[in-house]
Parts: structure tokens; C-alpha cells; sequence
């Protein structure tokens, strides 16, 4: 499949992610970023009108390609579980694009991805049937501002699966695991899954943050003090906080570039539940966004970022002082952790994490977004790409955490 995806001039930046919870296949087409997902049937051939909500078409598959297979049964079944599929993807449209301007749109990262977003619109829509997409976009917004977390949200009930299957869907009665969900988002297709289990501490303070303050906007747009622009306005993550984490990531061409920082990526939530394991660490805010070489030092020409933040506990008394807190064990842990990659070979690539000031950020990135600081005494990490003066490509990405 990669071979034949390679032959396509159209198609750059071809990266298999084999290890993730859902193998894929990462590219741009024509510049369009692609996450081509394949699954193997036990079937003798595909007809062209074969019917994937088959539960049959199940039987005999590992658990790659049952996860695989799902996501085009769980698009199938969303569709027809809303009362009006227009003014659901008119709204569905609005609320990516909010999440992805608050930067709360990345389930790698630990927000919510694609069809979790899918899901809690289509649950709004069901409510509120004969609702027009401004409607519903305001109604979306209260309903989870107070949404009672973990409790999950559905588009019908669980079902079992024939007697073959060998996955088990969600059920928090019977799997431990399914009961450390912080905010359960259903998929309606058997085996139903929870497509939030990246979702942390952190990350859901930051979710619901926004939520908030994303329903008190819409109230002021009824209201007619506000414009529906004021929603949609950029995070201002670069702003926000006076030191960051900086990680490195290093590779001598372009192509393992694409694969290591992939993988860094991939790995980059376990950094952030490490962080949140210390004991005055109170958020730790990854940043989910990526950036063209226009927005990070010119002269760089691979450009693959990412970034996160962790915020600690107000309760200590900073003022205009500097913080040390102890980083270096999760750090390193961290890094042990990419560098036990089966491909990683320390001649080629590498990985290293510094503190960065605010001021030492490039001046495109900090101009990204408007609003405001909301915390003073932060330390934060934000990526950024540079390049060696022997060619090598460097890889950088920053967090942020509030003292």
C-alpha cells in the first residue's frame, strides 16, 4: 500500500504509524493532510456493494481491523441516527472549526478528535430535532457546561455482539479500564468504544474551560452584544505563559524525520500524564497545533510540531521570582521512552527537552491568536522547528505550565 500511495505525485509526506491504537497511514494529498486507515476482511473478495454494518463482516478479524473497519460503520451509523443530516453537518462544521481555533481539537494529544466531536453533536441534534444549526450550536454548548462527567454520552445503547466477536464493547460495569474515562464519548457501532480514552485530567479542565466560555459568548450573541466572529477567534497559547518546555526532536533526513516525529508525537500524552504526576503540577496543557515554516524560523524547510503546557499549583507564592520545579524525572523518562523505539539509532536522530522564556519563542508564533494571559506565573512549552548549519532538520516542541 505504500508503495503504490508513493507512485501517486500528488500524495507527500507518506508516514505509517504501525504501533498507535489504530494503525494509519498519515499523508498530504494535494496538501490535504490524510489519515488512511486499512483493514484486512476475512473475506475471499470485496464486491463493490458489500454492506459494512454487517456484524458478519467481523467475524475472524484481529483487533486492529475491527477498530480499523469501525470508522467508516461509525460514520454510516451517526448519519443515520441524526433527525436531520444538513443542519447537522452545517453545525458539525461550526464546532471543528471552534475546536480547532481553541486548539481542543487533537485526540492524539488527549483532546477530542473527529468523531468524538461528531458524536456530541449528533447527541445535541437528536435532542433538539426540528432545531435550526445556531440553535443547536447554543444548546451544544449549555448542555455540556453542565454535563455530568463521566457520566457518557450515547446515540443509542450498547449492543452485544455476535457470539464470534473477539473484542468486548464498553462497559464500565465489567472493564476496569473503561471505568477510568474521564468524559465517555460512545461510538454506536458494535463493539462500541470510548473514543476519549486519551482524555486527562488536564486536558478535560481545558475542554470544559473552553466549553464555558464558549457558551457565555453564544449567550452574548442572542443577546445581540456579540458577533458569531467572537466565537471563532484564535487561542492565544503563546501568550499565555512565561517559560516553556522545548522539545527537540533531531533527524538527518527528511523521510525518518517524517517518521520519528510521528512517533515523538504518538508519545508526547504520556509526557504530559507524567508531568501530571507531580505533586504540585495541577494541568499540564498540550498545544495541539502544527506549524508551516512561515509561522517558525525561515530558513527551516521540514516542519512537523507540536506543543503542551502544564500548569502547577497556585497555592505557592511566586511572584516575579523563578520556580524551579523538578522536571528531570519525567523528562528523562520520556525520552528513554522515544529513544526505545525498534528503528531509533542515536547516529541518525535524537530527542532532547530545555526550558524556553516566553521571549526566546519566534515572533510569528507568539502573534498567533488574541486573547489574553489568564495566568501569571506559568511555565510552558510550544514547538518550533530549526536547522543545523550542516542540514540536519530539527524538530521543537513546547509546553506551557502555570506555577
Amino acid at each position: 500500500m505504500l508503495s503504490l500511495l508513493a507512485t501517486n505525485e500528488q500524495i507527500k509526506d507518506i508516514t505509517p504509524v504501525t504501533d498507535a491504537f489504530v494503525p494509519v497511514i498519515k499523508f498530504k494529498y494535494s496538501g490535504i493532510p490524510i489519515d488512511f486507515v486499512c483493514a484486512r476482511l476475512n473475506l475471499e473478495e470485496i464486491s463493490e456493494d458489500i454492506d459494512l454494518k454487517d456484524p458478519e463482516i467481523l467475524r475472524g478479524l484481529d483487533a486492529h481491523s475491527v477498530r480499523s473497519i469501525n470508522g467508516t460503520r461509525v460514520a454510516d451509523d451517526i448519519l443515520s441516527l441524526v433527525p436531520n443530516m444538513d443542519t447537522f453537518r452545517a453545525t458539525l462544521r461550526c464546532i471543528k472549526l471552534w475546536a480547532t481555533r481553541k486548539a481542543v481539537y487533537s485526540n492524539v494529544l488527549g483532546f477530542l478528535g473527529g468523531v468524538a466531536w461528531a458524536i456530541l453533536v449528533a447527541r445535541v441534534c437528536q435532542l433538539y430535532p426540528h432545531a435550526s444549526a445556531s440553535t443547536l450550536i447554543s444548546k451544544f454548548f449549555h448542555i455540556l457546561t453542565s454535563w455530568s462527567w463521566p457520566s457518557p454520552v450515547m446515540l443509542k445503547a450498547v449492543e452485544d455482539g455476535p457470539a464470534f466477536a473477539n473484542t468486548k464493547p464498553w462497559n464500565p460495569k465489567l472493564n476496569p479500564t473503561d471505568r477510568s474515562h474521564r468524559m465517555p464519548v460512545i461510538t454506536p457501532s458494535y463493539p462500541s468504544m470510548c473514543t476519549t480514552h486519551n482524555v486527562t485530567q488536564s486536558t478535560q479542565r481545558i475542554i470544559t474551560g473552553e466549553i464555558k466560555r464558549a457558551a457565555k459568548i453564544v449567550d452574548k450573541i442572542v443577546a445581540g452584544s456579540a458577533k458569531w466572529p467572537q466565537l471563532f477567534e484564535a487561542h492565544n497559547f503563546f501568550k499565555m505563559y512565561r517559560q516553556y518546555l522545548q522539545i527537540t526532536v533531531i533527524a538527518d533526513n527528511y523521510e525518518l524525520q517524517l517518521k520519528w516525529t510521528g512517533l515523538v508525537e504518538a508519545r508526547l500524552r504520556q509526557l504530559v500524564i507524567k508531568l501530571e504526576a507531580i505533586h504540585s503540577v495541577m494541568q499540564v496543557h498540550p498545544f495541539m497545533d502544527g506549524f508551516s515554516e512561515t509561522c517558525l524560523y525561515r530558513t527551516s524547510t521540514n516542519k512537523a510540531t507540536v506543543s503542551q503546557g502544564e500548569k502547577y499549583d497556585n497555592n505557592r507564592t511566586i511572584g516575579k521570582m523563578k520556580m524551579e520545579v523538578d522536571v528531570t524525572i519525567p523528562i528523562e523518562e520520556f525520552k528513554r521512552m522515544c529513544r526505545s523505539w525498534t528503528e531509533y539509532d542515536y547516529r541518525h536522530m535524537g530527542v532532547e527537552i530545555d526550558r524556553l522564556e516566553q521571549s526566546d519563542l519566534p515572533k510569528d508564533v507568539t502573534a498567533l491568536g488574541k486573547r489574553k494571559i489568564v495566568e501569571s506565573n506559568v511555565i510552558s512549552t510550544t514547538n518550533k522547528i530549526a536547522k543545523r548549519d550542516e542540514g540536519t532538520e530539527l524538530l521543537t516542541a513546547t509546553t506551557a505550565v502555570v506555577l
